[in-house]
């Protein structure tokens, strides 16, 4: 293991590098960079304007794991801020263009490190295994509320929850004191991981008469039908006089038969010798009058 003088002397030599990187891809002078060791609590690192950032010693001279994705990514990482703080026009806060700078400069161009943050802080910590199996720390007030029934949940639902009944570890400065298995009560670690289960689906069902795969589930019915003899057409008997008194006639025809305004209007072509347009408009007139 690294001492304390060979961290600090990686951490500057990353910096470095990433600083010839800045120069030759964006063409900006880094120079005048200002690096401070004095960040304390949660955060692995703090972009500060155009000439500043801030890194979580803590961090640095912390696990092996917490060592590596300071060197590998914070460092990319707060550096990307300060090219898109002198360059707008490239990015800003967490948006595409940064992440994009941020992958040139060797980092992941993720929002969030890979590391739980909370283990950077001082004092007792306790990391939690999700129903899905994900590994989360939590504050210690958080973890009273856990354990008094305040359940924790995620914007991803592939993480599950967090709830009392879950296995979790207890940190003293980085190092574990203390753990606890997942309590035995039947049925609530299932229960939890049943909310994000999709039921199977049944598959699809292949129709051989349209030639066409059905949804699932969906039974294939018979739709075949014989075919019905035409009624046979109605005598109608038509008044005499104007075409009006002749459709009025038709339309109470129809009205016994049961028909509607479509079944006069061909009635008014076909016999009468009514122009479509002319015979549409005496039958709407006239419904309601017959």
């Amino acid at each position: 293991m690294q001492t304390r003088a060979e961290r600090l002397k990686i951490v500057q030599d990353k910096i470095e590098s990433v600083k010839a990187l800045v120069k030759q891809k964006y063409g900006q002078d880094m120079s005048d960079l200002i690096v401070r060791y004095d960040l304390k609590g949660r955060t692995a690192g703090w972009a500060i304007g155009q000439r500043t950032i801030r890194l979580n010693t803590t961090a640095i001279y912390g696990d092996e794991a917490h060592f590596k994705d300071m060197v590998n990514d914070t460092i990319p990482h707060e550096i990307a801020h300060i090219v898109c703080h002198r360059n707008p026009s490239l990015g800003r806060k967490h948006d595409y263009g940064w992440a994009a700078v941020c992958r040139a400069l060797g980092g992941t161009g993720k929002r969030t490190h890979d590391m739980t943050t909370i283990e950077f802080a001082r004092g007792r910590t306790y990391i939690y295994t999700t129903t899905m199996g994900k590994e989360y720390g939590v504050s210690e007030r958080r973890h009273r509320s856990i354990q008094l029934g305040m359940s924790c949940r995620f914007r991803k639902a592939s993480w599950g929850v967090i709830t009392k009944d879950c296995a979790y570890v207890v940190k003293l400065n980085g190092r574990i004191i203390s753990t606890h298995p997942a309590k035995t009560q039947p049925g609530v670690i299932d229960t939890v991981k049943s909310w994000f289960t999709k039921p199977a689906q049944p598959a699809p069902t292949y129709d051989a008469a349209s030639g066409y795969w059905l949804p699932n589930g969906t039974k294939v019915v018979d739709k075949t039908v014989a075919a019905q003899p035409a009624p046979a057409a109605r005598p109608v008997q038509t008044g005499t006089g104007s075409f009006a008194d002749q459709v009025r006639a038709l339309i109470r025809a129809a009205k016994i038969a049961g028909n509607g305004q479509d079944y006069v209007f061909r009635q008014a072509v076909n016999q009468l010798g009514m122009k479509s347009t002319s015979a549409r408009n005496c039958v709407k007139a006239n419904w309601d009058r017959a």
